[in-house]
């Protein structure tokens, strides 16, 4: 299970039944969309937006998006750049019907052979100035997009990633597209010349783009993180300059972690991607304790015991280990990996019931989107 179908699966009773009553009301309209959209819309006794307005009720930041699929229609309901959404895309995915001729999504598809010069211009409402677009591996693991064409840099950046948006599709956006940059043609005249024809291919620009990730993906280690040994483990032991005030972990120190990949991951301000560091299925989260009178984590000894606890714990369970962990002045951190997060968070509240620093702890995943979701109630758990 991944975290978005661990928060999904926990989502308040209200909203569920909003989801549930979106869904209703989408199958009593689905034959009208099947007629509207197969008369290419001459046939509007059904009209979409009046229908799709309902999803509003669930939330005003979730998006939506009809299209063709291999047999009838297909709807896209995305929470697009609205991280906050992506588990009431996912919970409203989990529950949609099994309708004949309807196909659904939670995230908006790639679509290479939909990229032309003239649906660019339809949906962005401006001349495109791009020429190509190339796909290259940068040092964060990410995959950048170079624009090349004439124009202005701010048009061309721009236009690069717009053009990125409509043929790669929401997931690898999210977990993989790194700085959208240009190159101008034609030297210090370019901008004024009449602009050349476009070349972008929509597929070569995805096939080069998957390509990059797969040179990424041969860079990670060749087992899972969270799965090495005790004795056998590498270690960083990194002194960690003041992190801005607003980082989910601005006090901290010191950090002791087994990749530096996952340090500058988790440590850093850019949004978090468990799928840019492991090719294990690993998904990961954070164990904070904050350091009280009662248990104070004075010694750095004193968090290194228990991080090694966990990891045993956690290793004998089968369900992951200890990835990193940190000293700060409020609070002590661990991180830790595996790739069924329920069997994870099961084995944390199991290993925390009878700690003294239960009531301290609080676990959340790392990932956008369910950064913010807590993890367990470990204070009620250790006193029953």
């Amino acid at each position: 299970m991944d975290p978005y179908d661990f928060a999904a699966e926990r989502l308040p009773t209200d909203v569920r039944a909003r989801i549930a009553a979106f869904w209703e009301h989408f199958c009593r309209h689905a034959e009208g969309l099947d007629r509207c959209f197969s008369s290419h819309m001459t046939d509007m006794s059904t009209d979409p937006t009046e229908v799709m307005a309902a999803l509003g009720d669930v939330s005003p930041n979730l998006m939506w998006e009809f299209g063709p699929a291999d047999t009838g229609h297909s709807l896209c309901v995305t929470a697009e750049w609205s991280d906050e959404a992506l588990v009431l895309a996912r919970a409203l995915h989990r529950a949609a019907p099994d309708l004949p001729r309807w196909t659904f999504y939670e995230a908006r598809q790639p679509s290479p052979g939909d990229f032309s010069q003239t649906n660019f211009e339809a949906r962005f409402g401006a001349p495109l100035v791009l020429t190509n677009l190339d796909a290259r591996l940068n040092d964060d693991g990410k995959i950048d997009v170079i624009g090349h064409g004439r124009g202005g840099a701010n048009t061309l950046k721009t236009q690069t990633f717009q053009a990125a948006v409509m043929i790669l599709g929401e997931e690898l956006e999210r977990d993989w597209l790194g700085f959208c940059e240009c190159q101008k043609d034609g030297g210090l005249l370019g901008k004024f010349r009449r602009p050349k024809e476009t070349s972008i291919s929509g597929p070569a620009l995805l096939d080069q783009f998957r390509g990059e990730i797969a040179k990424a993906r041969a860079k990670m280690p060749d087992q899972p993180l969270s799965a090495a040994g005790w004795a056998d483990r590498g270690r960083v032991l990194m002194q960690i300059n003041e992190l801005p005030q607003d980082h989910p972990r601005h006090d901290l120190m010191t950090y002791n972690t087994t990749s530096e990949a996952f340090a500058r991951a988790a440590l850093g301000g850019e949004p978090f991607s468990s799928a840019r560091l492991s090719n294990f299925g690993e998904w990961f989260a954070c164990l904070r304790v904050e350091r009280t009178p009662e248990v104070p984590f004075d010694m750095v000894e004193d968090r290194a015991d228990v991080e090694e606890a966990l990891h045993h714990a956690l290793e004998v369970d089968a369900v992951g280990g200890v990835v990193g962990s940190g000293h700060g002045r409020e609070a002590v951190y661990f991180d830790i990996g595996g790739p069924d997060v329920a069997r994870l968070v099961a084995a944390v509240t199991r290993f925390l019931s009878d700690k003294p620093y239960a009531s301290a702890a609080r676990l959340t995943f790392l990932d956008r989107g369910v950064e913010t979701v807590v993890l367990g109630d470990f204070g009620a758990r250790a006193m029953n």
